[in-house]
């Protein structure tokens, strides 16, 4: 392996994690504070209406993949000129997704909020500005995706981590301030986010004006390659529609038969979830423009590595967390919440496993959108994460448990993540027997090690303050002592210990 681009990977990773210890701490207060200062009816409007907007999010997420794929492969290629066109070309397409957002957003959007959502009444004009805050959010998340390709592709990870820190600074002393204010609080809320989501946009688009030289707007004159990004968001529309109705769309069923409240519980569920992963996705973030390099420079062996290596880490990582989170899931949101939702924790434990499952994804859906031949891979996932829908409806309508509509979460999950492996395959030759054992079956194994001990000492450790960090504490040590042992390679080993000599 190259032993510049490993240095990197391992540099980057350490700020990212470094940026996601800080990001957590941060947002896990600022949700406690939100909650407690809008109460648990209002944080559930905000929750389902942020889950209505963030459907259109497979709009831009399309094009996020699409930015990234190309931007990283002309780096491999090591093309300035081309890298000035694909950025050129990229803000052009991003302004017209905003412009259909909004329109998207200001007709069909707000027709099904002021008919179908289950709000009450007097808490309409609220929504409704809750609503248009959070398009506008959404625009600036989409104009600047140009910009964060940008840093992504030029593993210029210390801007991501200065960027995300300030972010979720500002979001903190805003949701501080929310006491201070005598009107309707989550009216001025969700419109002060949009100057927190303006100074996000400012960072990047004023680092990567002085950064990059490619970051320099051109008229784009390449129609073959408007017309190739295009296709290739296209394709990954497809594939992201089915990714963005699934979260939102059964939030809304569970709406309809639940209200806001249940709404609430399901929020600070996956929340907690999406804090967790970013354990994951930072990792997952370093990895993703070095498979794409090397690809386009032909370094096909090296990828392969690559994917299985982080999809085995990706998955290590996030269980270090989730087995004690599992566990004392109660004890966690207790300590975290003055006021709990009812069936928080029986969302959230079941969110972590889905959790676990999806960690493995990420290095494999890199390498396929690489290769640039997504089409029957994205039609793929669009039509296995939709049918979480009418199951979710069904198994509402027969009175189930809204918290139990996740164990069709955990199902699909884990069918989308062999249909990418199969996917794969029909791309680059696999040894399909080696890369599930090397993955699935090796991932399974470890994980059920690393919840064997914590289950057993569960029933020994108190569930208090101190009774919870002791839990935590032997969870983590024997994680450790299980991935060294049995989750990592020879090899893999060799490289950690000869990382740590050179730090220490």
């Amino acid at each position: 392996m190259d032993k510049g681009a490993n240095t990197r990977l391992a540099k980057n990773t350490l700020l990212l994690y470094l940026r996601m210890i800080i990001v957590i701490l941060v947002n896990l207060y600022a949700s406690r504070v939100i909650l407690e200062n809008l109460g648990i009816d209002d944080y559930g409007i905000y929750n389902v209406i942020g889950g209505m907007v963030s459907m259109f999010v497979f709009l831009n997420t399309a094009m996020v993949a699409s930015s990234q794929r190309f931007i990283a492969f002309e780096q491999g290629r090591a093309d300035l000129a081309s890298q000035t066109k694909v950025y050129s070309t990229s803000v052009l397409i991003h302004i017209s997704i905003a412009l259909v957002v909004v329109l998207l957003a200001e007709t069909i959007g707000l027709w099904f909020l002021n008919s179908k959502m289950n709000i009450p009444p007097d808490r309409m004009t609220a929504a409704f500005w809750v609503y248009q805050s959070t398009i506008a959010c959404f625009v600036l998340k989409v104009l600047i995706v140009p910009e964060t390709s940008s840093v992504v592709a030029h593993e210029h990870m210390g801007l991501y981590a200065i960027a995300s820190i300030v972010f979720a600074v500002l979001q903190l002393l805003l949701a501080l301030s929310l006491k201070y204010f005598s009107g309707d609080r989550l009216i001025v809320y969700s419109l002060l986010l949009i100057a927190v989501e303006g100074v996000n946009f400012l960072i990047y688009k004023l680092y990567c004006l002085r950064r990059f030289k490619e970051c320099r707007f051109c008229r784009p004159r390449d129609p073959r390659l408007f017309k190739e990004m295009l296709s290739f968001a296209g394709w990954s529309f497809v594939g992201n529609f089915g990714i963005a109705m699934r979260g939102p769309g059964v939030n809304i069923v569970i709406n309809q038969f639940c209200g806001p409240a249940v709404n609430a519980a399901r929020g600070l569920a996956y929340q907690v979830s999406s804090v967790v992963s970013n354990f994951v996705n930072n990792f997952q973030m370093s990895l993703t423009p070095q498979i794409t390099k090397d690809y386009a420079s032909g370094d096909r062996e090296r990828m392969m590595r690559l994917v299985q290596t982080g999809s085995r880490i990706s998955f290590f990582l996030l269980a270090f967390i989730v087995v004690p989170l599992f566990i004392r899931a109660s004890d966690v949101l207790a300590l975290w919440l003055k006021e709990v939702p009812e069936m928080t924790a029986e969302f959230l434990r079941l969110v972590l496993i889905m959790g676990l499952i999806a960690s493995m994804v990420g290095p494999i859906t890199t390498a396929l959108q690489a290769t640039g031949r997504i089409k029957l891979f994205q039609i793929t996932i669009a039509v296995i994460m939709l049918l979480e829908l009418p199951l979710a409806y069904a198994l509402m309508s027969l009175g189930v448990k809204a918290f139990e509509v996740v164990y069709v979460s955990i199902l699909i999950e884990f069918a989308a993540l062999v249909a990418r492996i199969l996917l794969l395959n029909a791309q680059i030759k696999l040894d399909l027997k080696a890369f599930f054992l090397g993955i699935i079956v090796k991932c399974a194994f470890v994980g059920a090690l690393m919840f064997a001990l914590p289950l057993y000492l569960d029933r020994f450790i108190g569930h208090g303050f101190w009774g919870l960090v002791l839990f935590v504490s032997l969870s983590l040590l024997w994680s450790c002592i299980v991935v060294l042992a049995a989750g990592l390679s020879r090899q893999e080993r060799a490289m950690l210990t000869e990382y740590i000599k050179k730090k220490i």
